[in-house]
C-alpha cells in the first residue's frame, strides 16, 4: 500500500501540532527550531532549515549566524535547484555532497535526504515561484535508509511548511528598507498595499495568544479548585464516621440495700441517724403497732385460758378448737408485730434516711438505705431496643452527666440484659426511687458499664459520684464512610 498521511495517523497528528505552534510566529529562528525538533523526532537523527536568499542566491542559517553559503553548492544546492526530493544512502559516495553545506557534523558516511520548500503561490515576494528554504535529514550510517515512508514524511512536511514560508517572505518584503519610503507606495498605482496598512504592520511585531486570561489569579484559583475538589472526594471516600446509639443512663451505686415498708403503717420511732455503722438484726425503724400489741394481749391472755381448760378435761372438743384457732391468730398477730419492727438485713452504713416520725407510709415506701463496705459503682444505660443485635460486651460506653460536660468518661460494656423490655419494665428494673420522674417512650435494652472509681473530676475539681446521679450514654454501633452516610444507597454495591 502506497504511504500516505491516512495511513500514517501517528505522524499526521503530530505535523498538524507543529504546523499550528509554526503559525504563532513570525521569528525566523523560533520556526527553525521547530521543524528542526519535529523532523529529528519522526524522521532522522539531525535536520538542518536553511532559508534561501534569491538576491544573492545564497543559503543562510537563522540559529547559525556563521553558516553562509552559495546556494549552487552541495545536496542543498541540488535539491533547490530541482525543487524535489533527493536522497543518498551514502553521502561520501555522492560528488555533489559538501559537508560544510549539507552537514557540518558529519562523519562523511550518513544517509542524506534534502528537499526545497518550494513558494506555495506567486507573489511578489516570489514571481518565479522559486524555493524559500531546503529541508535536509540525515541519518547515522547504522540505520536504515530512506525509504518511501521515510520519503513520504519529509515531502508531506515540505509542502505543509510553503504557506508558512509565504508568510514569512511577504513579513520580510514588507520590513525592507525600500517599503518605508511612505508615499511611493500611494504613487504606484501597481503596488498592492496601502501606506497605513504597512505601518500598522510594522506596528505588530508578534501576534496576540490564541485566549488572554481576565486575570493572572485565574490560573492559581483553578489549581486551588481542583486541589480542594481532590481533597474533597478523598475525605468523602477515606475518612469513617460513626452510627450511635443512644439513650438516658444513671448511675448506680452498688453494694446498697434499700429497707421498704412491708404494709401500711405510719412511722413511731426512727432508732438510727445517717452514718450510723449498724449490725445485721439491729432496729431501725418503729411503725406503729399499738392496735397490734392490743390484739396480741387479748390473744395471749384467752389462749392461756383455754389452755387450761383443755388441760383440765382433754377431751373437751370445743376447748381443742379454740387452742387451735387461737395459736394461730397469735402466731398472725405476732408475725405483724414484727413487720412493725423494721431489723438491718444487714451489716453496713446507714445512708440517705427517708422515714420520719409520723409520716404515713404505703407498703413498698424506702425508709432508708444500708450501704456495704465494697460499692460497685456502675452506670446503668437505656438505649432503643433496635440497636440490641449490634450492641455486646467489651464495646465503649460514653458517659456524659448532666450539668458536667467536661466529665464524660469512656467506659468499658461489662453486662447487656439478654431481653428488649417495654417502658414500664425498664422502670421496675430502676427502682421507685428513680423511675417517678423518667419517661422512657418505645422498647430499650439495658446496659451496664462499671466505673472505675467513686469520683470524677470536672474543671480541676473531684466530685463524688451519688446514686441515680442522670446522663447521657452513648455508643458506636457502626462506622461508614462520610460518602455512604449521605448516599446510603451507595452500601448496597
Amino acid at each position: 500500500m502506497p504511504w500516505n498521511l491516512e495511513t500514517d495517523p501517528d505522524y499526521a497528528r503530530a505535523m498538524l501540532a507543529m504546523l499550528r505552534a509554526s503559525a504563532t510566529t513570525d521569528n525566523p529562528a523560533d520556526l527553525t527550531r521547530i521543524v528542526e525538533e519535529f523532523a529529528m523526532d519522526w524522521i532522522g537523527d539531525r535536520a538542518f532549515l536553511r532559508f534561501h536568499d534569491a538576491t544573492d542566491s545564497t543559503l543562510w542559517s537563522a540559529v547559525d549566524d556563521e553558516y553562509g553559503v552559495e546556494a549552487c553548492r552541495g545536496l542543498a544546492g541540488a535539491a533547490l535547484l530541482g525543487l524535489e526530493l533527493i536522497t543518498t544512502a551514502n553521502c561520501g559516495r555522492e560528488p555533489a555532497y559538501e559537508a560544510s553545506v549539507d552537514d557540518p557534523r558529519g562523519a562523511g558516511d550518513e544517509r542524506i535526504a534534502a528537499i526545497a520548500l518550494a513558494a506555495a503561490t506567486v507573489t511578489p515576494a516570489s514571481p518565479d515561484r522559486s524555493a524559500h528554504a531546503v529541508l535536509i535529514v540525515i541519518r547515522e550510517a547504522a540505520r536504515e535508509p530512506f525509504d518511501a515512508r521515510a520519503g513520504g514524511r519529509i515531502v508531506a512536511l515540505a509542502h505543509r511548511l510553503s504557506p508558512l514560508l509565504d508568510q514569512l517572505a511577504l513579513a520580510a518584503v514588507l520590513n525592507a528598507s525600500a517599503t518605508l519610503e511612505l508615499g511611493a507606495e500611494d504613487d504606484d498605482p501597481t503596488f498592492l498595499y496601502r501606506a497605513e496598512a504597512l505601518e500598522a504592520y510594522r506596528g505588530s511585531h508578534s501576534q496576540g495568544p490564541v485566549l488572554r486570561l481576565a486575570s493572572p489569579w485565574l490560573g492559581a484559583v483553578y489549581r486551588a479548585v481542583v486541589g480542594l475538589v481532590i481533597v474533597s472526594l478523598a475525605y468523602l471516600c477515606l475518612v469513617d464516621v460513626g452510627e450511635y446509639s443512644g439513650g438516658p443512663a444513671l448511675i448506680r451505686l452498688g453494694g446498697r440495700t434499700q429497707i421498704t415498708a412491708l404494709t401500711d403503717a405510719s412511722v413511731v420511732e426512727v432508732m438510727v441517724s445517717p452514718n450510723d455503722r449498724v449490725e445485721a438484726g439491729q432496729q431501725l425503724i418503729r411503725l406503729h403497732d399499738v392496735d397490734d400489741a392490743s390484739e396480741s394481749e387479748r390473744l395471749e391472755q384467752e389462749f392461756e385460758l383455754q389452755l387450761r381448760n383443755l388441760l383440765r378435761d382433754p377431751g373437751d372438743a370445743a376447748a381443742q378448737r379454740a387452742v387451735t384457732t387461737l395459736r394461730a391468730e397469735r402466731e398472725r398477730t405476732a408475725w405483724r408485730l414484727r413487720e412493725h419492727l423494721i431489723r438491718a438485713p444487714t451489716a453496713g452504713v446507714v445512708r440517705d434516711i427517708r422515714a420520719r416520725p409520723g409520716q404515713a407510709l404505703a407498703a413498698g415506701e424506702v425508709l432508708l438505705t444500708i450501704a456495704s463496705e465494697e460499692s460497685n459503682p456502675h452506670v446503668l444505660a437505656l438505649l432503643p431496643g433496635d440497636d440490641r443485635p449490634r450492641i455486646e460486651v467489651g464495646m465503649t460506653l460514653v458517659f456524659e452527666i448532666d450539668g458536667y460536660r467536661d466529665a464524660d468518661r469512656a467506659l468499658r460494656i461489662e453486662h447487656v440484659y439478654e431481653d428488649v423490655v417495654g417502658p414500664a419494665e425498664a422502670l421496675r428494673v430502676l427502682g421507685p426511687e428513680v423511675a417517678g420522674d423518667m419517661v422512657i417512650t418505645g422498647p430499650v435494652v439495658l446496659v451496664r458499664a462499671a466505673l472505675s472509681s467513686e469520683k470524677f473530676e470536672s474543671k480541676d475539681t473531684q466530685f463524688r459520684y451519688h446514686d441515680g446521679m442522670r446522663g447521657r450514654a452513648e455508643i458506636e454501633v457502626r462506622s461508614t464512610s462520610v460518602l455512604e452516610a449521605l448516599i446510603p444507597s451507595l452500601e448496597e454495591l
